[in-house]
């Protein structure tokens, strides 16, 4: 939600845990799960395109090796394997919807896109870009993997601003949250000028931006559907998570979507 200037809250490690469940899971279920698709070598399938079952290994198997070689945040849980594989899935799948919808509204996202956003929402949210790696990992999420995690935001951002290009928090708001962040961790390595763009675009992803896109790409659910492989479990669709079912992998439900909106903001 929009970022109110009072608030001096960070991302907390619980929603860096969501990082593949906000908006990701609410979008597949709307999208619906195609019966007859063949998941020969694949986890999913997006349409015509195919999430390799290879893929989702690797990035939970770092994942989990990144979450294992971090200093375990005090109280927290251990991440379970079949839990990050089900919410990593569900990433993969969103991610392709978006590039699909992207690609069609001929928004690209470069390398600097993706390495100023990380550098912008790590210093900005936890003061240095060591403290945002390792919290990352705690989570499951591999420094390898971090740009497609992005991405996702990114292309949020960029066909947010095709559909809804007045959508901008108040510059004041902006430089109250910096100002916020400053004293906090006792100065930060940008300016506000830098990262001025970056907030007052990210201020309103989960309130605007975010929910345009969804129903964006809700419109378009009749060109493209979504099946998971049974061998990962089941799509409740009801629910949005990714179920247990007989011979899955998966041991339990995924967590429910969050209704806050990507871990990778501000609020």
């Amino acid at each position: 939600m929009l970022l109110a200037a009072a608030r001096t809250d960070t991302v907390s490690l619980v929603k860096l845990r969501r990082v593949v469940t906000a908006g990701a899971l609410a979008v597949v279920g709307v999208l619906g799960v195609s019966a007859c698709t063949t998941h020969t070598g694949a986890a999913a399938q997006v349409g015509s395109q195919k999430i390799d079952t290879s893929t989702l290994r690797g990035m939970v198997d770092r994942g989990m090796a990144a979450a294992a070689a971090a200093p375990a945040p005090v109280g927290s849980a251990p991440i379970q394997r079949p839990d990050l594989q089900s919410r990593t899935l569900g990433e993969l799948v969103y991610l392709d919807l978006l590039r699909d919808q992207a690609s069609s509204l001929g928004i690209s996202v470069s390398p600097s896109d993706l390495s100023t956003y990380l550098q912008d929402f790590g210093i900005l949210q936890f003061g240095n870009m060591p403290d945002f790696y390792a919290a990352a990992a705690q989570s499951g999420i591999s420094r390898q993997d971090l740009n497609l995690f992005a991405e996702r935001r990114v292309l949020e951002t960029k066909i947010g601003e095709k559909l809804l290009p007045d959508a901008q928090a108040p510059v004041s708001e902006a430089k109250a949250f910096y100002d916020q962040q400053v004293a906090k961790y006792n100065g930060l390595p940008l300016t506000f000028p830098a990262v001025q763009d970056f907030l007052v675009h990210v201020m309103v992803a989960d309130t605007q931006v975010t929910p345009a896109v969804l129903n964006r790409l809700r419109d378009l659910s009749g060109h493209r559907h979504v099946s998971i492989n049974p061998r990962f479990g089941t799509w409740d669709a009801k629910q949005f998570q990714v179920a247990s079912a007989d011979g899955s992998i998966a041991t339990k439900a995924a967590p429910p979507a969050s209704s806050g909106g990507s871990p990778f903001s501000l609020s």
